[in-house]
């Protein structure tokens, strides 16, 4: 009996994970399409759940494509009001809340992995308009920089 049932749980996990991946999958076809709804949470939610949760590297460079082309996408049709904020402030959280650090090598668990790889193609989409179109994202990467070329005080470190 509890191989019947460890059996039931390893399939039901495994129509949850295809379930999870045919939703991304559907998500991001609309984007290349141009053709997105006038709600993007059934878009942008699945391409999410597979970063934070995709094994698949595959599957999991899709939704970060996806995510890179629904921000572009966002941006070149001016769409309003935009996720691209709220999304890009999203993966910017996930990216640097799931880093294990031992002392001598940094660990980057699944959810920052995705958020990585979906940062990056929302620069390789945007190239040099991101600091016009994200500005969160450039305050982000360059905001401490830009702060301390202007002569302001580093801020302690925790």
């Amino acid at each position: 009996a509890a191989k019947v049932i460890t059996k039931a749980e390893d399939l039901k996990a495994a129509h949850a994970s295809m379930a999870a991946r045919v939703k991304a999958v559907v998500a991001g076809t609309f984007v290349p399409l141009g053709r997105l709804p006038p709600k993007l949470n059934h878009v942008i939610q699945p391409l999410m759940e597979a970063l934070k949760s995709e094994e698949d590297a595959a599957y999991r460079g899709y939704a970060a494509r996806g995510i890179g082309a629904l921000v572009g996408e966002c941006v070149r049709t001016q769409r309003s009001p935009s996720p691209v904020g709220k999304v890009v402030k999203n993966l910017c959280t996930r990216a640097s809340s799931d880093v294990a650090w031992d002392g001598a090598s940094l660990e980057l668990k699944l959810p920052a992995q995705g958020a990585l790889e979906a940062l990056r193609e929302v620069l390789a989409v945007l190239g040099p308009d991101v600091q016009a179109q994200v500005p969160y994202l450039w305050g982000v990467m360059f905001g401490e920089l830009l702060e301390l070329a202007e002569g302001g005080e580093r801020p302690p470190q925790q």
